[in-house]
Protein backbone atom coordinates (compact mmCIF):
# COMPACT_ATOMS: atom_id res chain seq x y z
CA UNK A 1 0.00 0.00 0.00
CA UNK A 2 1.36 3.37 -0.96
CA UNK A 3 1.14 6.05 1.75
CA UNK A 4 0.87 9.79 1.32
CA UNK A 5 1.40 12.89 3.43
CA UNK A 6 -0.38 16.24 3.57
CA UNK A 7 2.03 19.12 3.09
CA UNK A 8 1.50 22.76 4.05
CA UNK A 9 3.24 25.97 2.97
CA UNK A 10 4.11 27.83 6.16
CA UNK A 11 6.18 31.02 6.07
CA UNK A 12 7.93 30.07 2.85
CA UNK A 13 8.73 26.55 4.12
CA UNK A 14 7.19 23.21 3.29
CA UNK A 15 5.94 21.52 6.46
CA UNK A 16 4.54 18.01 6.77
CA UNK A 17 1.09 18.42 8.33
CA UNK A 18 0.05 14.74 8.54
CA UNK A 19 1.69 11.58 7.26
CA UNK A 20 0.71 7.93 6.94
CA UNK A 21 -2.49 8.59 4.96
CA UNK A 22 -4.03 6.73 2.06
CA UNK A 23 -4.42 8.76 -1.11
CA UNK A 24 -8.16 9.18 -0.49
CA UNK A 25 -7.64 10.29 3.13
CA UNK A 26 -4.92 12.74 2.11
CA UNK A 27 -7.01 14.26 -0.68
CA UNK A 28 -10.05 14.57 1.60
CA UNK A 29 -7.96 16.23 4.30
CA UNK A 30 -6.40 18.59 1.74
CA UNK A 31 -9.83 19.69 0.51
CA UNK A 32 -11.08 20.21 4.07
CA UNK A 33 -8.06 22.30 5.10
CA UNK A 34 -8.16 24.31 1.86
CA UNK A 35 -11.78 25.26 2.65
CA UNK A 36 -11.07 26.10 6.30
CA UNK A 37 -7.80 27.97 5.66
CA UNK A 38 -7.99 29.54 2.17
CA UNK A 39 -4.93 31.72 2.77
CA UNK A 40 -2.63 28.66 3.11
CA UNK A 41 -1.52 26.20 0.46
CA UNK A 42 -1.93 22.45 0.94
CA UNK A 43 -0.88 19.55 -1.29
CA UNK A 44 -0.32 15.83 -1.02
CA UNK A 45 2.78 13.88 -1.95
CA UNK A 46 3.97 10.29 -1.55
CA UNK A 47 6.04 9.18 1.42
CA UNK A 48 9.80 9.05 1.07
CA UNK A 49 12.04 6.50 2.73
CA UNK A 50 13.28 9.29 5.01
CA UNK A 51 9.78 9.88 6.41
CA UNK A 52 9.86 6.69 8.45
CA UNK A 53 13.10 7.51 10.23
CA UNK A 54 12.84 8.64 13.82
CA UNK A 55 13.66 12.24 14.64
CA UNK A 56 16.71 12.77 16.79
CA UNK A 57 15.70 12.16 20.41
CA UNK A 58 15.47 15.22 22.62
CA UNK A 59 17.52 15.37 25.77
CA UNK A 60 16.12 17.23 28.74
CA UNK A 61 17.96 18.64 31.71
CA UNK A 62 16.28 17.11 34.74
CA UNK A 63 17.81 19.76 37.02
CA UNK A 64 16.68 22.78 35.02
CA UNK A 65 14.77 25.59 36.71
CA UNK A 66 11.94 27.18 34.75
CA UNK A 67 10.03 28.90 37.53
CA UNK A 68 9.93 29.74 41.21
CA UNK A 69 8.16 26.44 41.97
CA UNK A 70 11.40 24.65 41.05
CA UNK A 71 13.45 26.81 43.42
CA UNK A 72 11.17 26.90 46.46
CA UNK A 73 9.67 23.51 47.31
CA UNK A 74 6.47 24.14 49.24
Amino acid sequence: MRLFKLMEANGGYSVCHTKGLTEEEADEMREHHAECFPDLQYWIQPHDEDDDEEDEPRHYNENACDGWEDIYKL
